[in-house]
């Protein structure tokens, strides 16, 4: 499901493996996640622990690869993952802009 950041309420909550968790929606947790994605003095692991930390309010479903792809999914706003490594490059969209 797609939705509009202009128009519609953003999800607050995700259901994952049969169980609501809350998600921090807000813009603010979106950029601390990705700038933990920067960070040099951890690893790739711990980087992504972090922002499910906060984008899952210190509250991770056991299912990691779900908890990841909802993450994702939300952060492209509703968009599916692009499947396959196509040879097309596509512009991404920009979730939000200063």
């Amino acid at each position: 499901m797609k939705w509009s950041l202009t128009f519609d309420r953003l999800p607050s909550k995700a259901t994952i493996g049969g169980v609501v968790y809350d998600v921090a929606f807000g813009y603010r947790t979106m950029m601390a996640a990705e700038i933990e994605m920067f960070r040099q003095d951890i690893s790739d692991e711990q980087k992504m622990l972090n922002a499910l930390n906060l984008f899952y309010v210190r509250n991770i479903p056991p299912d990691l690869d779900a908890a990841v792809d909802y993450m994702l999914w939300f952060h492209r706003g509703g968009e599916p993952a692009r499947k396959g490594g196509g040879s097309k490059r596509r512009t991404a969209r920009r979730g939000y802009c200063f």
